[in-house]
């Protein structure tokens, strides 16, 4: 039985909305955005091959075509005062060298806009960097839930305006709304957020709510994972910068909140030996299985987690999960349990055997469902497993274009 809480809810004050960077150059006074998009539509950005022609560099231009660029649209009469300009642009983190160099060229050398650096195998929250050697956008995050509640409350926004009349998203109109772009660069700010140092609960509570805006900002930005292979790929490739670490889906799932266990089918655990992420590894707590969406029809329904009242949240979430019976359902008079096959993937999270596992389900049921499932519990019963259903809930999705099979076998 839940107790009522036992503390006042906590009001937190708005948060501040930062405004733009302002970039100086030659004289001009640009914000970041709009230079960044000033700058793309100034030189040719596209595929290259590399010099011996083996390495595909994507999305790259060159050195000597953004100096002619500096020089015509910001009447540059030198080039090589152009090429300055260029250096502290890339000093900036606008943009970068393909080979890692810190030192700008005006010549054939690959460069990269820091927005087509963030994606798949990245980090989505990296098409800009919030800090740079010139300074931070805004200051350390002192209330990294508040601001993760707004950047949710923000996506949140474009998916339901963008959805149809009846209530499905369309996650290809919400990829071209303009919101999404502002939330794409908003977002950038939990590279400040540290979860090192965050205390258990808030921890928990802070990754639960991350991982399920994560899977909503991939869906819309890189597409909706189809098959085995590519929700390998989905999952394992969808990262965020935190503080000093970048972290998959897979990691937070698996690595944070499972105490580093092994995803299904993998056989390694996510955190080798001697990786600093453990510091921050969380012990097991079935309930997040009740908690975390995915963005399949099957996953559970999206709630927003507080450290104050965590407990009482993930309890409340666990009743409704077990109560729907495509989760848990029940045959009284054949004996048989039908669970949902996150009860077979994580059957160890739940306990030792298919009884242990009913039994720590039954905890949650309510009225009827519990006095049936007590009374089998009571009785030899048999368990079996539903299909699941991977199908997302939008009318219109990005395609999404990868498989990783090795991702079960390398970290």
């Amino acid at each position: 039985r839940l107790e009522k809480p036992n503390y006042e809810p906590k009001q937190d004050e708005p948060l501040a909305v930062y405004e733009d960077v302002v970039v100086a150059v030659a004289g001009e006074s640009i914000p970041y955005r709009e230079l960044q998009q000033t700058l793309t539509d100034g030189v040719e950005v596209k595929d290259r091959k590399g010099t011996l022609g083996f390495k595909t560099h994507r999305n790259v231009f060159l050195g000597k075509e953004m100096v002619e660029f500096l020089q015509k649209r910001f009447c540059i009469g030198e080039r090589a005062e152009a090429a300055e300009v260029a250096q502290t642009l890339m000093r900036s983190g606008l943009f970068s060298d393909a080979r890692m160099s810190e030192q700008f060229q005006d010549n054939g050398t690959y460069y990269r806009f820091q927005k087509d650096e963030a994606g798949l195998w990245t980090a989505l929250n990296t098409q800009r960097k919030w800090c740079t050697s010139d300074g931070c956008v805004t200051g350390a995050v002192a209330r990294p839930a508040a601001l993760l509640k707004k950047l949710k409350g923000d996506l949140g926004k474009v998916v339901n305006d963008t959805s149809t009349p009846e209530g499905a998203p369309d996650l290809v109109a919400a990829a071209k709304d303009p919101r999404f772009a502002d939330f794409s660069d908003a977002v950038c700010e939990l590279q400040l957020v540290d979860l090192g140092e965050l205390g258990p609960k808030a921890r928990t509570a802070f990754v639960i709510n991350l991982y399920n805006m994560m899977v909503v900002h991939a869906n819309i930005q890189i597409g909706v994972p189809t098959g085995d292979g590519q929700r390998l790929a989905f999952f394992n490739g969808v990262r965020y910068t935190l503080g000093p670490h970048t972290f998959s889906l897979n990691e937070l799932e698996n690595g944070i909140l499972r105490g580093n266990r092994k995803p299904p089918y993998h056989l390694n655990k996510p955190f080798a030996a001697g990786d600093p992420r453990l510091a921050v590894v969380l012990p097991v707590d079935h309930r997040i299985h009740f908690a975390l969406n995915c963005g399949a029809k099957a996953c559970p329904p999206v709630k927003w987690f507080t450290e104050e009242a965590l407990d009482e949240e993930l309890g409340i979430a666990a009743q409704a999960w077990v109560e729907l019976d495509d989760n848990v359902g029940v045959d009284a008079e054949k004996a048989v349990v039908t669970l949902s096959q996150i009860c077979n993937w994580y059957a160890v999270d739940f306990g030792k055997g298919s009884q242990e596992v009913v039994r720590t389900l039954a905890q949650y049921a309510l009225g009827d469902k519990k006095a049936i499932l007590t009374d089998v519990l009571c009785r030899k019963f048999t368990v079996k497993y539903s299909p699941y259903d991977w199908s997302n809930p939008a009318v219109r999705v990005v395609p999404f274009k990868e498989s990783c099979y090795k991702c079960l076998v390398v970290r």
